[in-house]
């Protein structure tokens, strides 16, 4: 199973720090939410994850032509996450 084929992942980044990847996803409910980091957990390379759930959006708005959509559509900016952002640790290597 690929963590893109899971239906509530709508984005997924490569970040820095102390995790390899932010992950956007939309869940109905709490157990829906449950279920899918069952799933996430069942991922190959799936070490942690760290959940963050958002209380209210104020203010959500698509890429600008000339400010901030990029050629080749790569962004050099921060994600915003505004329902769920999830984190992963690289596997371990063998």
């Amino acid at each position: 199973m690929s963590i893109a084929d899971l239906p509530e992942v709508e984005e997924i980044h490569s970040v820095t720090g102390d995790t390899s990847m932010l992950i956007k996803v939309r869940c109905a409910s709490s157990r829906a939410l449950e279920a899918l980091l069952a799933r996430l957990y069942a991922a190959p390379g799936v070490t942690s994850t760290r959940s963050y759930i958002t209380l209210s959006t104020y203010l959500e708005r698509p890429a600008q032509a000339g400010i901030t959509d990029f050629e080749g559509g790569e962004s050099g900016g921060a994600c915003v996450s505004n329902i769920l952002a999830r984190s992963f640790a690289p596997a371990p290597s063998p």
